[in-house]
């Protein structure tokens, strides 16, 4: 089946609920290699408030890639050759972004993508929990349109928040390196999103309008 346009639905999640899907994913991550693409997460999505379709690192959609996607109201990219940001319409592929079924499956392809895929060459950045490396590797790669230094701003913020948050302690109990899996007959629960209190007012997704309204596609 081609891929299709599906309709856009906000899909925020807290960092509790974070660290415990990525550790099923990547059990041996610490919290410094979470705390990298936490902030990653944060950076791209407004702490979820631009968060489409589990769509955790804003990756973008092309065709062929074998999954579903969404297409973006007022979607902003950057022009370094003038240093601004502008508007794309709904019909151009630079509003399409990737969409998965679940939070689940939106984890997965985030992380695997980075520590086996196709931007694996940050897996070492994000083991050591530099997250200005990180940001260097991924800008060298083509990940991101906005400047680095933006980016790495971005980052520095939301990783030393998440620091201090508490969000690992919470997901992973004293003497455990990961929360115990649930039987394999069972479907993974997560949590349900709640606002984030310590969601940084002002700051938002480089590539999005978090003020954008869902885009209600059939």
């Amino acid at each position: 089946m081609a891929d299709q346009l599906v309709p856009t639905v906000k899909t925020p999640v807290t960092p509790v609920g974070f660290a415990r899907a990525l550790l099923k994913v990547w059990p041996e991550a610490t919290r410094e290699a979470c705390g990298v693409l936490y902030a990653q997460y944060a950076v791209e999505t407004g702490a979820g408030a631009a968060c489409w379709n589990w769509n955790l690192g804003n990756v973008k959609y092309t065709r062929g890639w074998g999954g579903d996607y969404v297409a973006l109201v007022r979607n902003r990219e950057y022009d370094e050759k003038t240093q601004s940001y502008y508007e794309t319409a709904k019909a151009d592929p630079s509003s399409w972004f990737r969409a998965y079924p679940s939070f689940e499956a939106g984890m997965r392809a985030f992380v695997l993508s980075k520590t086996t895929g196709q931007w694996k060459s940050t897996k070492p950045f994000i083991e050591r929990g530099d997250h200005a490396g990180y940001s260097a590797e991924l800008k060298r790669l083509r990940y991101y349109t906005a400047p680095l230094d933006a980016y790495q701003a971005g980052m520095r913020t939301w990783f030393g928040r998440w620091m201090k948050m508490g969000a690992w302690e919470e997901a992973v109990e004293p003497g455990e390196t990961m929360p115990p899996p649930p039987p394999s007959s069972a479907p993974v629960t997560l949590e349900s999103p709640r606002r984030d209190p310590t969601r940084a007012p002002g700051f938002s997704n480089l590539d999005y309008d978090p003020d954008a309204p869902p885009d209600d596609v059939a």
